[in-house]
Parts: structure tokens; sequence; C-alpha cells
């Protein structure tokens, strides 16, 4: 074991990082589901798979009452947890108008004492990434994940968010002009079991990567 590190379930990570599960960390509420003579012309946007595949697909509306959880704005982190790979399926900045979320997607809510949106969206990512690749070729490349294997994935996290900001920069928005280093690089496993579907994730040693990256956010004033 290298200096500084220490073994956890999830592999070596740094001795001052955490594991966390996405259900520790993150609130996932499913969207409202809405029948088709709910869908009017009139009230506010409502967010469908369909939305999330072409920002030109016209809303349906809804003019009812709507509970606050169901309500979404732009910056919204979404994770569409049933759709097509490569299309609707997987996680997602909302960047359209304030609506209402629909069902089989989820709006995701950071616990923000813990880590940031950028590197809940860079974990929801990975996740979504390798559930892809496991459904390669499978129904159509039409995939469907559980909340409950959703909030079991663990995670390492950076004691510090200006850490975890570094780097979801380096890793998701390549803002620092250099190729990503091989340390970089962290997985998230999708495997199937005979009683149900687990996730877990596997980070590697992502020290050197987040040390040189704060430095330059900081010298940039980004952090």
């Amino acid at each position: 074991m290298r200096p500084g590190y220490k073994k956890t379930e999830v592999g070596a990570v740094p001795e001052e990082w955490e594991i966390h599960t996405i259900g520790s960390s993150m609130r996932l509420i499913n969207g409202r589901a809405f029948r088709p003579e709910d869908w009017k012309d009139r009230g506010l946007p409502i967010i469908r798979i369909q939305n999330l595949n072409d920002a030109d697909v016209a809303f349906n509306h809804y003019p009812g009452t709507v509970e606050d959880r169901h309500r979404v704005e732009a910056g919204d982190l979404l994770f569409a947890w049933s759709g097509t790979t490569g299309t609707s399926f997987g996680a997602r900045v909302w960047s359209g108008p304030s609506g209402i979320l629909n069902q089989h997607i989820f709006k995701v809510l950071p616990d923000r004492r813990k880590l940031s949106d950028a590197y809940a969206l860079l974990v929801l990512r990975q996740v979504q990434e390798q559930v892809e690749k496991q459904a390669h070729g499978f129904k159509a490349s039409f995939v469907h994940v559980k909340k409950s294997d959703l909030i079991g994935v663990q995670l390492p996290l950076p004691s510090s968010t200006a850490e975890q900001q570094a780097i979801a920069e380096a890793r998701l928005f390549r803002r620092m002009g250099d190729r990503q280093p091989r340390q970089a690089r962290f997985s998230v496993r999708w495997t199937y079991g005979k009683d149900r579907t687990g996730l877990w994730s596997r980070f590697s040693s992502l020290r050197d990567l987040h040390e040189r990256a704060v430095q330059r956010l900081r010298r940039l004033r980004v952090i």
C-alpha cells in the first residue's frame, strides 16, 4: 500500500477520503406519473423522455397543482433510469424551461455537505457508461435501472468539495488543456447476480490529478 492511502471496499484511496453510497449522498426523486388525458395545451411543461432526446420536441403541459419535489429548473441534475442508450438514458443537467418531471426520470439532489453537483454528475455518468457497456446489443439498446441498485453504488469522496470540483472539471469538462492522466480514470462496475443486479464503484488513485488540478483552478481563481 502506498503511503497516504488506505484499503477500502472500493480499492485503495487517500486516507482522508470517505466511502459513501449514492443513497447516502444523493436523494433520487422519481417524476410524477401522468395519464394522456392530463396533457393540456396550457400550464407548466411536462418534461418527458422525448424532451431529453430532442430539445425541439414540443412539450405537453399540465395546469394543475404540482408538488415542489416534481418541479424542475434549469441547472437541476436529472437521471433518466429507463431509456435508450446514447440518447435518453442516463445523467444530464437540465437546460430547458421550468417544468414538471415525468416518471422514469429521477431528479437528483446531492447532499452538498458531502459532494458537489459536478462530482455527483461525474459519478452518475460513470454509472451510465458502465450500464451501457453491459447492455450493448441487448433489447436494441433499451436499458432500465432500479432505484434499489443505484442507491447501493459505493463511491469514495474527496475530503473537500474543491478537490471534487477539480476532479470533475478535469474528467467531465476537460478545461485544463492536458490529456487526462491515467490515474484520473475510475470505473463503476455493473454485474448481474442470481438474486438481483448489483452496482459498485472502484476508483483508482486520483491524488496526483487533483493536486495539480486544484493548483491550476486556484491560479485561474475558479475556486
